[in-house]
């Protein structure tokens, strides 16, 4: 027999592979095929013979196996292809055969069993989905909901569902527009857009405009005396402290001696050497939230167990407990002036729960222990003074003795049509913000019995974090849909809506410098957004107010999961605090959003955390039901925090 005869087919020009496991198939066969020849060119008969055959049966049946097994990770094959690798692995091994053999000319062809045509069908199917997510990652889509309903109706599908909401909406369009991609008709989608900009440009766009996306109008609802009254003081508390801010500002900035970057590198640096120093099992149940009393001298938690408990720094040791909600607890914060000007017995602590009330509290120990003469304490985290406010003569805790607890409120504010998800003191401590799943936000005013001044709405789904501009002149309030508002209090207008993320929103607050505000969500990542740089939103008295907030200054890549904290260090915003259910806490630079430190060490997610007003401790309190201290070794010391 001649070499032709002998001659293994050739590769395909257009090689194709698919790991070591197939390679070393292709091998193993290529050795059958020689052995095939040699034993044909011998002419051998009977036993060898037989010994070819089962040997190709052999390799047919390996061959159905490879191709059950083949990985699924190869993306950019197609059937040309998938037929060239069949005729190289498959190529022909002499004449005759029967069984899974069909004679074809000089060689011959393998015909594939059921199992391994259903394998290929199904390996086509996933690379094919494979492939379709792969582009549909690659697409750019909007993220404005009216970009998106314009997009879905320039190609002729529906603007919406029933029961569809915005993220479903564009996860539709995505889906579309890779379908479109892979058939190689993305190209019309965007001579549709353009076309439709063309006739809306002509006047034939009104009508989708009208219907679709009807312009923000300016409306105003009537409120009452008392709301009017707090504008007022509103105005009249904010105006100089905005004064002072921008004063101090410039001052920094003109001063040579004054290094802000100095500042920073040396909190930084301290941070960087932060460790666990304390951890403490802090409920029954999860732990939903925690903050850090003014003076950082208490920690106030609350916890799914119904209760809210006061423990006392750097110790972490029970100093108290409130309990007077019927339901879980969802968060806890303090009075601006709790422990300093502010009585004892008046209203230190506020609550929020399931049950659908915020909760206003004395400390727990200010009937049994009420403070000396002098009103003097050795607490050893005690500041002397932060934010103008004075921390030298407090109320004392309890001495000795169990810790007492306390039953029943100072007032009860009752009006949320559903849960309460958090609440947050106006920085004059005079007013009690709280955010519900009622989709609504309200302002009670604590001084006159805990009056609800105002009930606003703006929101499309449940509101969900809020926090005060340090001067008091602005909130900001963000919700699951996604979207953080800004509102003038002194006014009632939403001034910015902050367009951005893309799935709900958790948590904001507002950096000390008063431009700078910070968002997380379950989008995994942190927002920065500089309030100079966004345009105002259309209008909107009320709740109104629509338009985008424009693009976020910087973007943090926070967490592996959901974020559920964002929290600015209080004096100067040096640092930014996030907190995820990744089981972390992770603190970054106020100036360059660099990562500083990573707090690991809980075994459930993170769902609260606070830092000190000087940076020098950072406190996080988890789904494990543990209370954890981070700072450095000394942060017990008996100093004051803060010089």
């Amino acid at each position: 027999m001649d070499n032709e005869d002998t001659k293994i087919p050739s590769v395909p020009k257009k090689p194709i592979f698919f790991g070591s496991l197939e390679i070393a198939e292709k091998q193993r066969l290529e050795k059958l095929k020689q052995q095939a020849a040699a034993f044909a060119g011998k002419g051998g008969e009977g036993d060898d013979k037989d010994k070819d055959r089962s040997d190709d049966k052999e390799g047919i049946k390996e061959e159905d196996d490879m191709e059950e097994n083949l990985g699924e990770g190869e993306e950019d094959e197609d059937e040309e292809d998938d037929d060239e690798e069949q005729e190289e692995v498959e190529g022909g091994e002499g004449e005759g055969g029967g069984g899974s053999r069909a004679g074809k000319g000089e060689g011959f062809e393998y015909e594939l069993s059921e199992t391994g045509k259903r394998a290929k069908e199904r390996q086509e199917q996933m690379l094919k989905e494979l492939e379709m997510k792969r582009r549909a990652r690659a697409l750019a889509v909007p993220t404005s909901d009216t970009a998106v309903r314009l997009r879905l109706r320039a190609i002729g599908e529906p603007i919406t569902l029933f029961g569809e909401r915005e993220m479903e909406r564009r996860d539709r369009l995505r889906s579309i527009m890779a379908k479109l991609d892979a058939e190689g008709r993305l190209d019309e989608l965007y001579d549709a857009i353009e076309r439709q900009m063309r006739e809306s440009g002509e006047g034939g766009g009104e009508v989708l405009e009208t219907e679709e996306v009807p312009q923000a109008e300016l409306f105003y609802t009537e409120g009452s005396k008392e709301l009017l009254e707090a504008r007022q003081a509103i105005a009249v508390f904010s105006l100089p402290r905005a004064g002072e801010r921008i004063r101090r500002a410039k001052r920094r900035r003109e001063d040579p001696d004054e290094d802000e970057e100095a500042e920073a590198k040396e909190i930084m640096g301290v941070v960087q050497g932060f460790s666990m120093q304390v951890s403490e099992i802090g409920d029954e149940r999860p732990i939903s939230s925690c903050a850090l009393s003014p003076d950082a001298s208490y920690l106030a938690t609350s916890g799914w167990s119904g209760s809210c408990r006061l423990w006392s720094l750097p110790a972490v040791r029970a100093a108290g407990s409130l309990r007077g909600h019927s339901e879980r607890t969802t968060c806890v914060a303090w009075h601006p002036h709790a422990l300093s000007s502010l009585s004892a017995s008046g209203p230190n602590l506020a609550t929020a729960g399931a049950d659908r009330c915020a909760l206003l509290w004395p400390l727990p120990w200010s009937a049994t222990n009420p403070p000396d003469a002098n009103g003097q304490t050795d607490g050893p985290m005690s500041l002397p003074q932060v934010d103008g406010v004075d921390f030298s003569s407090r109320p004392a805790p309890p001495s000795s003795g169990s810790a007492p607890n306390l039953s029943t409120p100072l007032l009860r504010l009752s009006g949320h049509l559903d849960r309460i998800a958090r609440v947050a003191f106006h920085p004059s401590g005079r007013f009690l913000a709280s955010t519900g799943f009622d989709k609504t936000w309200r302002l009670w005013d604590v001084e006159r019995g805990g009056a609800e001044l105002l009930l606003q709405e703006g929101h499309s789904r449940a509101v969900y974090g809020v926090s005060f501009q340090k001067d008091g002149a602005l909130v900001a309030t963000c919700g699951l849909d996604a979207l953080c508002r800004v509102w003038d209090l002194r006014t009632g207008r939403s001034i910015l809506a902050l367009e951005g993320h893309v799935k709900p929103l958790l948590a904001c607050d507002f950096s000390p410098n008063g431009y700078h505000l910070a968002t997380g969500g379950e989008d995994h990542t942190c927002r920065v957004w500089d309030l100079r740089r966004c345009r105002k939103a259309g209008g909107g008295g009320g709740g109104g107010g629509g338009g985008a907030g424009g693009g976020s200054l910087y973007v943090i890549p926070a967490h592996t999961r959901l974020v559920s904290v964002v929290r600015y260090e209080p004096r100067e915003g040096h640092l930014l605090l996030t907190a995820g259910y990744d089981n972390t806490a992770k603190v970054w630079s106020g100036l360059d959003f660099k990562p500083v430190k990573v707090l690991a060490g809980h075994e459930g997610k993170v769902m609260g955390a606070d830092v000190a007003a000087d940076g020098q401790c950072v406190v996080t309190a988890s789904y494990d039901r543990t209370i954890k201290l981070w700072g450095n070794d000394d942060t017990g010391a008996a100093a004051p925090m803060l010089q």
